[in-house]
């Protein structure tokens, strides 16, 4: 078994490892309860990470921040497109994802915070939003990384 396949097997079963543990303890506990304790200590983790990562991007814009995450989600076995970019705004879609034939959707929302936390972490004035989760029914997943004042400009609440 070559290198890379061995590396995909890897991410699969961490993938399948959480997706167990989130799918327990949201049948024992309810999902009110649940996603709510991992979202801090992800967040502050995020943000710890998003502050290496940002040591090592020249742009702290919308593009520099997209493609710091884009590199994390590579290795991760994530691919995707940009659809639409400039300074303040990243979307991508997500077209392969390791995880997404198989999750909870809670599984995906659990790991919200710590990128959420890793582009605030990068540059705060920025943000992280999933728009569509394949997990949650949608047929594609959906993320943007937009400037904070700008989605406060298009009548956003400033909030994911």
């Amino acid at each position: 078994m070559g290198r890379k396949r061995k590396l995909e097997r890897v991410v699969e079963n961490w993938g399948r490892i959480h997706n167990a543990i989130i799918g327990e303890l949201v049948r024992a506990f309810g999902r009110e309860k649940v996603l709510p304790l991992f979202a801090a200590e992800l967040r502050n983790y995020g943000i710890k990470m998003g502050r290496e990562m940002g040591l090592e991007i020249r742009r702290k814009d919308a593009r520099g921040i997209a493609r710091a995450l884009i590199r994390l989600e590579k290795i991760y076995g994530m691919r995707g497109k940009i659809l639409e970019q400039d300074e303040d705004k990243v979307r991508r879609q997500i077209t392969r994802c390791p995880w997404s034939s198989f999750f909870f959707s809670e599984s995906c929302k659990a790991l919200l915070p710590w990128k959420e936390g890793i582009v605030e972490g990068m540059n705060p004035e920025y943000e992280f939003r999933m728009i569509k989760m394949k997990t949650k029914g949608d047929t594609v997943c959906l993320w943007e990384i937009i400037r904070r004042s700008s989605n406060l400009r298009e009548g956003g609440e400033g909030g994911s």
